[in-house]
């Protein structure tokens, strides 16, 4: 049994009468590499830097992009990276911490992006969702940009097609709330984090961050991984 994070790893040896033979490993390895990226958001600059763990846990700057001016609304901050640092065409999930983040951060990185070509999967998504919930639908617009969200309060029918057309590449970028600690398997190439929560309020714990973290690199797809954590130093300890 290979499983992320298992409280009592026992409760399979009781279930199939393996209590005696059953021998529990634990690892912090993952089976895709994974990269931890520091950005720090600062003085109308964006330094990022690689986590190191190899050499010591060292902190080894990559480089420093300009910017005119840096937000300060949380969203956009999320938005910026995104758009700015990230490699374009990437699969990144935006982890955010309620429904309605998730709209303005695809509307954000929508705005930032040329509307192209689309393919016949994404023509017959996007006439599906208009049809079966609003012509003007919000989700409908942002999926010609390759933009989605994704959330629990969301038809489960139409969860289900934006989860199709991610896990397909149909679209690249992903704004998810914690629907991705519960069971969905949304693995991509890029997760965009910057303090966490569960929910409006209550910080996330290092047990869901790492949870999350998991979800960067997809076995069989991609080499590796990366995370990129955003102004860590402002996140409240959890």
């Amino acid at each position: 049994f290979i499983s992320p994070y298992i409280k009592n790893p026992k409760k399979f040896g009781e279930i199939f009468g393996l209590e005696n033979t059953l021998k529990s490993i634990a690892t912090s390895k993952t089976p895709v590499g994974q990269n931890i990226f520091y950005i720090d958001l600062k003085d109308q600059k964006a330094t990022i830097s690689l986590f190191a763990e190899e050499f010591g846990k060292k902190m080894i700057e990559i480089e420093q992009v300009s910017f005119d001016k840096i937000p300060t609304a949380k969203f956009r901050i999320k938005s910026l990276v995104t758009n700015h640092l990230l490699k374009e065409g990437d699969h990144t999930l935006v982890y955010c911490d309620r429904p309605h983040e998730c709209k303005q951060i695809a509307t954000e990185i929508s705005e930032g992006k040329e509307k192209t070509t689309l393919s016949d999967e994404l023509v017959e998504a996007i006439d599906f969702i208009k049809s079966h919930v609003h012509e003007e639908y919000y989700l409908a617009e942002h999926l010609k940009s390759g933009v989605g969200y994704h959330y629990g309060r969301m038809p489960q029918f139409v969860r289900f097609v934006v989860r199709e057309l991610f896990d397909n590449k149909e679209i690249s970028n992903l704004c998810c709330t914690s629907t991705l600690l519960e069971g969905v398997n949304l693995p991509a190439k890029n997760i965009v984090l910057y303090k966490p929560k569960s929910g409006q309020l209550k910080s996330m714990d290092k047990f869901s961050i790492k949870n999350l973290a998991g979800r960067a690199g997809r076995l069989g797809k991609d080499y590796y991984g990366n995370i990129y954590c955003v102004n860590i130093q402002d996140w409240e300890s959890g």
